[in-house]
Formats: C-alpha cells, sequence, structure tokens
C-alpha cells in the first residue's frame, strides 16, 4: 500500500508514463503529465507562501486541471477545497469564507462573477482563472513560470487533511467535512477493490468532482492506473455513446442517470460488451428501476452506499444481486473492517436483530472532523469512533441492511443530497411566507424532488412561480422546489413539531394514484 496519494501517482507516472489518466472535453492527461503538472502546480503555492494546512480551494465544471490542482495541493502540504458549481453566488461566498481559502482557482464561466465579490472574499490572496483574464496571471501561465524545479516532497502523515468537501447541514450552515490521508487512502483502496479497478481499465464518470462520489471514483481509477473518461454533462445518448465507442469497461452512475439510459433508444442498438461493471450508488434505486437496469446490460452491478463523512460503508455485490431478488432492496453489507451498529437514538443503545434503528459506523476511512465545528463533530463522532449517519435501517439474519428513512429528512434529488431546513430558511425569509415544510415527493426523471407546502402571510398573495424564483436568487437550482401548495395549517404533533411523515405520505399517495390514472387512462 502507498504512503500518500502522491507516491502512487508517481508509481505509476514511472511505470506507465504514457498512459492516460484522465479525459475530459476532448482533451487528456497521461500519468507522467499529471506528476508533472501537479508538481509545477505545488511548487507555485509554496512560492506564493501557501503554508502546510491552508485551503485552496476550486470553482470550476468537471476539467483535467482538477487533478493537477488536487495533487498538487496535496503535495505542497495545503488542503484542495473543492466547491460545488452548481451553488448561487451567495452560497459560494460562504463557503469559501468559511473555509479560509487563500487561493481560489476559477475557470470561465465563474470568473466574473467571482472578481465581481472579490471584496467579499477578503482572505482569498490570489484568484487564479483557468483561462486567461485581465489583471490575472492564468493556469497555463503560472505553470510554465514553474515548470523547472525540484518536486514539493512534502511527506504526508496518515492524520493530516488532504481534502475538505462541504455538505449543507440539517441546520442549513454549510459543513466542511474533513478527510484524513490515512481515511482517503482506505476509501480510494476500498473503492478500488469494490469497483475492480486495475491497470488497463476505462471508467466513466459524469458525477460531479465536489462530489466525494465524483472525486473517489476518479481518483479511486488513478490509484490503480486505469484510465478515467469523465462527462462534463449528464447525457444519458452521449453516455451510451462513449461506453461503445472508447470501450468502457467500468461505469458509474446515480439512479436517476440509470433511468435515463434506461429510456434512451440507444439502449436498443449500442454496444455494451465491454461494460463489465455498473457501479451505483448516491441515492434510492427503485427494486423495478434495478430489475430493468439487470436485464438491460450484460454485467456485473455493485452497489456502493456511503455519505461524505464516510464514502463507503457498504456494498452489495454482483452475487448478491443474483443471489435472491429481495436483496435488491438492499444496500447491502459493511466492507472490509467497517462495523456497523444499529442503535436507538433516544438511548444509545444497539436495538434487537431485525428492529428499526439509527446506523452508527466505525471506518479506517472515518473522517477527521467537521472544519471550526467542534461541537458539532464531538455530536456526530460518538466516543470519538462512531460516526452517526442520521440514517435509519434494519439488518437482517444475514447481515444485510436495509435502509428505511432518513432519519434527519434529507431529499436525494437526482443524486444530489438538499437537506430541508436549508429550503425552508430561505422560503420564511419571503415577507408572503409565514411557515413552511419542504419534504421530498417521487419523480419520474429524479427518483426525487423538492416540494414545499407553504402558509401565507395574512394578505399575502405570492404565487408558486414567484416563491421558486425567490429560492433561485438565493439556492443552487438541484435544492429548489419544483412545486409548491399553499394551505392553511400543516400536520403537527401535540406538541406543536410539524409532521413531515403525514405530508411525505399524502403527496407519495397522491403521486401513486396518479401515476394509476394515467396508466389507465392509456
Amino acid at each position: 500500500m502507498f504512503a500518500d496519494l502522491p507516491e502512487a501517482l508517481r508509481a505509476h507516472a514511472a511505470e506507465r508514463p504514457g498512459v492516460v489518466a484522465v479525459e475530459s472535453g476532448g482533451r487528456s492527461l497521461t500519468y507522467e503529465g499529471l506528476d508533472d503538472r501537479s508538481d509545477r502546480f505545488a511548487r507555485a503555492l509554496v512560492a506564493m507562501g501557501v503554508v502546510r494546512g491552508e485551503r485552496v480551494a476550486f470553482l470550476a465544471k468537471t476539467c483535467i486541471e482538477y487533478f493537477e490542482y488536487l495533487v498538487g495541493t496535496i503535495k505542497a502540504g495545503a488542503v484542495p477545497v473543492p466547491v460545488n458549481w452548481r451553488l448561487a453566488v451567495p452560497e459560494i461566498v460562504e463557503v469559501v469564507s468559511d473555509a479560509e481559502a487563500v487561493v481560489l482557482v476559477v475557470d470561465d464561466e465563474y470568473i466574473d462573477r467571482i472578481v465581481g465579490v472579490s471584496d467579499r472574499l477578503p482572505g482569498v490572496r490570489r484568484i487564479i482563472p483557468l483561462s486567461a483574464h485581465d489583471g490575472l496571471v492564468s493556469w497555463t501561465e503560472l505553470l510554465d513560470q514553474y515548470a523547472l524545479g525540484q518536486p514539493v516532497d512534502a511527506p504526508v502523515a496518515a492524520d493530516a487533511v488532504v481534502l475538505q468537501i462541504y455538505t449543507s447541514g440539517t441546520t442549513g450552515r454549510p459543513k466542511g467535512v474533513m478527510t484524513s490521508s490515512g481515511g482517503f487512502l482506505s476509501y480510494l483502496s476500498s473503492l478500488a477493490d469494490v469497483a475492480r479497478f486495475e491497470p488497463g481499465s476505462i471508467s466513466l464518470s459524469t458525477m460531479p468532482l465536489f462530489h466525494i462520489g465524483g472525486t473517489g471514483w476518479a481518483v479511486a481509477g488513478l490509484y490503480r492506473g486505469a484510465t478515467t473518461l469523465l462527462l462534463r454533462d449528464v447525457d444519458p445518448d452521449l453516455i451510451l455513446d462513449t461506453v461503445e465507442q472508447r470501450r468502457v469497461t467500468n461505469l458509474i452512475a446515480v439512479p436517476s442517470v440509470v433511468l435515463m439510459l434506461l429510456n434512451s433508444p440507444r439502449l436498443a442498438t449500442n454496444d455494451f460488451s465491454s461494460l463489465d461493471y455498473l457501479y451505483y450508488g448516491g441515492g434510492p434505486m427503485t427494486q423495478s428501476i434495478l430489475q430493468r437496469a439487470l436485464d438491460a446490460f450484460d454485467c456485473e452491478f455493485v452497489q456502493g452506499f456511503g455519505m461524505t463523512e464516510c464514502p463507503l460503508i457498504t456494498s452489495l455485490t454482483p452475487a448478491d444481486h443474483l443471489l435472491d431478488r429481495a436483496l435488491l432492496r438492499s444496500c447491502g453489507r459493511p466492507i472490509g473492517d467497517t462495523v456497523v451498529r444499529l442503535v436507538d437514538p433516544e438511548t444509545g443503545t444497539d436495538v434487537e436483530r431485525g428492529t428499526v434503528g439509527e446506523m452508527w459506523v466505525r471506518s479506517p476511512q472515518g473522517f477527521a472532523g467537521y472544519w471550526k465545528q467542534p461541537a458539532v463533530s464531538a455530536q456526530t463522532l460518538v466516543d470519538g469512533e462512531w460516526l452517526r449517519t442520521g440514517d435509519a435501517a434494519l439488518m437482517d439474519d444475514q447481515g444485510y441492511l436495509f435502509l428505511q428513512d432518513r432519519v434527519k429528512d434529507m431529499i436525494v434529488s437526482g443524486g444530489e443530497n438538499v437537506y430541508p431546513a436549508e429550503v425552508e430558511n430561505a422560503l420564511v425569509s419571503h415577507p408572503g411566507v409565514r411557515e413552511c415544510a419542504v419534504i421530498g415527493v417521487p419523480s419520474e426523471k429524479w427518483i426525487e424532488t423538492v416540494k414545499a407546502v407553504v402558509i401565507r402571510e395574512p394578505g399575502s398573495d405570492v404565487g408558486e412561480s414567484e416563491l421558486i424564483a425567490f429560492c433561485k436568487s438565493l439556492l443552487a437550482g438541484y435544492k429548489c422546489p419544483t412545486t409548491i401548495d399553499f394551505v392553511d395549517q400543516l400536520p403537527r404533533t401535540p406538541s406543536g413539531k410539524v409532521v413531515k411523515f403525514e405530508l411525505r405520505e399524502f403527496y407519495r399517495k397522491t403521486s401513486a394514484e396518479n401515476r394509476h390514472e394515467q396508466h389507465a387512462e392509456a
């Protein structure tokens, strides 16, 4: 096992220098090129005065420069902070400010907006555009300046933070999830095993790199010497064409993308004989969709379940997919040295086998805490070792886990995590809204989508389109409600707490009835 990620990539650069490591947008980067250009960026950071532990942020859509940035930042002893480019500008400012980033790398699509709010980012000492921009040294110019010099060989300690990915909190405040070098390597090794990566593998992903799943998949391929193809946008026809034309062996897709592939006309005509493994995760997959996918693709299926704090907790293996149809509802069994307990969240004691409890996890991937939030970190990591996932599950006699609900009410829409509290905070800031509840409801396209149930202020006539537009001015588009209902009251417990379970059940039942009526009419 390698001591750190830079060591792994240097080894591959020596063994397979001309092999393509990553490719995106018609541009590619070999292992030798990745090692060289990440060295250049590391030298540039050191020359800028960036010291060990400082944060370096990256705001750009999928591109090969991300990997030069990621590895170079780690080589310099700094911490990469990939920023969700789907966020609204105020949210981006909040994340970059919270991270205390001293350097910010930005692509063409966002550079003007970032320059326009640079006065709100006083901690950022250097903005680096990926392309030429007036008054700023571009990425290419910077790396050309530092083409010569010795590699930055700062050893990376196992407990050193090497990645900080932001996830929205249940309170609406973003949380920077810190990942240690040892934890990251454990994740990469486990994912590479589960996904069956090896030198010669050709993998394909459409997952954004600001997600742990997107970065993890691509870097796990690099860790094993594979070639990873990255698509910037989710286009089912392009995905299927790429599988055929590039002879893809390993594919990752969230459930909503799997559904898009199944509905593409290319499914009936394209050649998928090269595909060995389809890895899915990032949200619930209905049994019917999974069965359709198993019938459509002649390859092995692997499910991975995890979260930003612990990216790979369980796996449903290829053999499990064939063993028993009932297992298709399971998220699998704990991987490797990972231990899962199901706990009564009120008492903290383990529940009996077959009984629903909150999933607590102990794993070598264990996260290093939330950046600058020690109290929340302590609440999440019980006794310094058991991660409270917030997911309710039960375990059968064979150790298979079955997710029942999300304790924290999180919505997963198209593979994106949406926390209701964040959307509710935005809605109630509108003068026409007195109170609201945000839930996830079924969606044929996204599996689940965001719905708001709103009580207006007396005298207000604010409508659905106005409120959705208002939300879009404050939040990323995927977080905003797609539909809004207006009501006079919300279901409550005797203590006055809104009963979201009743709302979810009502709308799920309504959705099912509507689908039944449409089917009958057809």
